[in-house]
């Protein structure tokens, strides 16, 4: 069978192996000092992507993924939710997620309120959906899965930060 034939999804073993391939590739880029043809004119990229890949074990991280998020300039946002990062999306437990250091901020439930109040969209990974039981009713309202091929297919147009 063609791989064209072969179902496009990727697997969980294959996005974590080109996640670890291409931050390994921007970092001998950045070392090398390495120059490119291609230039990114300021403003041309339609929006942005914010990866949580962190939750309730490291609040003080997960709140400054959502901090940022709420700070984006309009556009095509989106907040990719990952790892130890899907349990915020399940009803009930973004309100026990707090940080001592942004304390004043608020509850992340609070802060995903507002992201969402801005259009950003809320996307799950799939696999990490199943693993933390965050499918269906149990997930809050205005979420839905998007795997690692969407990451990385937004990864060539969208500005991306990662918590």
């Amino acid at each position: 069978m063609s791989r064209s034939e072969e179902s496009s999804a990727v697997t969980r073993s294959e996005f974590l192996r080109l996640a670890a391939l291409g931050a390994g590739g921007l970092g001998l880029t950045a070392l090398a000092g390495c120059n490119t043809t291609k230039t990114i004119v300021e403003g041309s990229r339609p929006g942005a992507v914010v990866v949580i890949t962190n939750g309730e074990k490291d609040s003080s991280r997960a709140i400054l993924g959502l901090i940022c998020a709420t700070k984006l300039p309009k556009g095509d946002n989106h907040v990719w939710f990952v790892l130890d990062g899907v349990p915020l999306l399940k009803k009930g437990e973004a309100e026990k997620v707090t940080s001592p250091i942004f304390a004043k901020l608020g509850s992340a439930a609070k802060l995903l309120d507002e992201i969402k109040a801005q259009g950003a969209a809320l996307h799950a990974c799939p696999v990490c959906a199943e693993f933390f039981g965050v499918k269906g009713d149990a997930r809050i309202d205005g979420v839905d899965e998007k795997g690692g091929d969407w990451l990385m297919e937004m990864a060539t147009s969208h500005n991306m930060a990662w918590f």
